[in-house]
Order: C-alpha cells, then structure tokens, then sequence
C-alpha cells in the first residue's frame, strides 16, 4: 500500500489597480505602494483560508469637472496574469466660485471709491453648463450693487464714520449642482474713511 502526502501550497496573488488621474487615495486596508496612479497589492493565500477583500476609500475633492473615470484591475496568479476594465464611473462635477481668481480675496479701499469685482474666472463642471452668478452682501456698511446677477460687477464704497468692513459673497451655479462651500467665494473689504 503506498501512501501519498499532499501538501498545501499557499498561493500568491499580485494585483495592480489603475487609478484615473485626480483620485485621491483615503485609506487601504492592504496597505498597497503606489506608484504614480498605479496601486500595487501582493497577498498570499492559504488553500482553503477565507476570501480576503482589499478595502479601498478615494475621494474625489480634487475633481471638479465632469469626467467618465475608468479603473482598471489586473491580477496575477503563479504567473497567469489577467486584465480588465471595470464599468465606467461617471463624476458629475462641481461648478467652483472665484472672485478676481481666487476663493477670498480681501482688498483695502478708500470710501467712495469704485472697486471692480469679477467672477468670469468662475468654473461649471460641464461645457454646455451655463452659469448663473449671485452676488450677495453677508455684512458690513450698505453696498450698491446695480445688477447681482452679473460675472463682473463694479461697487462703490460708501461713505463711513470711521474704518470699517463690509463682506460680499458670489455664488455660482450651473442649475444643476448645488455647493456649499466651491461654488461660493467670499471678498471682504477694508473701508478706509478719510
């Protein structure tokens, strides 16, 4: 009678994940090494041991404009390798608020002096969005503001007693996304009185 010994070979697995450009990596429960957008696992399996999952949290806080992502996944096992393309991911962006470029600005003017304010660098996340801009006052002396629907709006400062600080908000939308915080940008205004 002949006896024969088995013996449990663990299996080795190498799996890559390519990551669009602009995703942001949060945490990896296998603590892959990445390599510009290419994540990189190796794992070993023992036969018959329970399915391990990597768990991977992205973020897309970078992203802003609409785009269809694509991940690919390949793996290989004892040299076998295989690839594919998963499912597209479509990311609607975000419409971005900037005031004369920047997300705040703050300015120091004389009382009655005549500002120019624009939005026009202001972004919607789809080509075919069509912007809608909203100046708001949030504080401060009374501003006149003609029109504040407009991307480029001129103020002038009004008189005051003494220095003061009055704070205008321009908020964008595409009519589609609504944004707390980037579709929203805030100028605040040092008024010097003379």
């Amino acid at each position: 009678m002949s006896r024969y010994t088995t013996l449990a070979i663990p299996v080795l697995f190498d799996i890559q994940a390519t990551l669009p450009e602009g995703i942001v990596i949060v945490s990896d429960s296998h603590e892959g090494t990445q390599d510009g957008q290419v994540l990189t696992w190796q794992l070993t399996q023992a036969p018959q041991s329970e399915v391990q999952t990597i768990i991977l949290n992205l973020s897309t806080t970078n992203m802003i404009m609409s785009e269809e992502l694509l991940f690919e996944v390949s793996h290989t096992v004892n040299e076998n390798q295989q690839s594919e393309t998963l499912e597209p991911v479509y990311l609607e962006g975000i419409p971005v608020a900037l005031i004369n470029g920047e997300s705040e600005v703050e300015l120091t003017a004389n009382e009655q002096t005549t500002l120019s304010l624009s939005g026009a660098s202001s972004t919607v996340p789809n080509s075919d969005d069509v912007a809608t801009y909203i100046w708001t006052q949030v504080s401060g002396p009374s501003l006149s503001i003609e029109d504040n629907s407009l991307a480029e709006i001129d103020l002038i400062l009004p008189d005051v007693i003494s220095d003061d600080v009055a704070v205008l908000e321009l908020t964008i939308s595409n009519g589609k996304v609504s944004c707390q915080f980037f579709g929203r940008s805030v100028a605040g205004f040092f008024i010097t009185s003379q």
